[in-house]
């Protein structure tokens, strides 16, 4: 689930890697037996074919119930937000320790 969700925010961030990355294998995870995974398929999914926000709702009706868009949405907020905070701390000073 890791690398979907990776690999959604990769998409998200870095719009040359659409055209480097097909929507094949995306289709191909809508068949995942993960639900999240599916998820991601669909976010990606909307991203590599421009789908309106509509297409993506009727996708996602397809193949998941109401209970795991919630589900995977809220896994996929709290990812993202681990993920921000990784990156600031990277432009953040280390801390000096103290002398004894």
């Amino acid at each position: 689930l890791d690398l979907a969700f990776a690999s959604l925010l990769g998409l998200q961030l870095l719009p040359e890697l659409r055209k480097a990355w097909g929507a094949g294998p995306y289709l191909d995870l809508l068949l995942n037996e993960n639900e999240a995974i599916r998820w991601v398929a669909i976010q990606a999914l909307g991203i590599q074919l421009d789908l309106s926000d509509s297409a993506k709702t009727q996708l996602c009706s397809q193949y998941l119930t109401v209970e795991q868009q919630v589900t995977t949405q809220a896994r996929w907020q709290s990812h993202r937000a681990a993920a921000a905070l990784e990156s600031a701390r990277m432009w953040l000073p280390r801390p000096t320790q103290a002398s004894p």
